[in-house]
């Protein structure tokens, strides 16, 4: 699975807070059993003021 995305965010709840443009891409390859998938994948996600990267692993439920 390979994802992109873009937000952006303009006076939150009336208030004059600014423009907040946020960036999300995720790349992730997982295996399927029954009803558990187990991924691991890489993540980046931007905002204006922070920066957050890294890989990422885990099982995921699907009922």
């Amino acid at each position: 699975m390979i994802r992109i995305s873009e937000q952006s965010y303009n006076n939150i709840k009336g208030k004059d807070y600014g423009n907040i443009d946020f960036m999300d891409y995720e790349i992730r390859a997982g295996i399927l059993y029954k009803h558990f998938e187990l991924f691991l994948g890489y993540r980046h996600m931007k905002a204006e003021y922070a920066e957050i990267k890294g890989t990422e692993m885990g099982i995921k439920v699907i009922f």
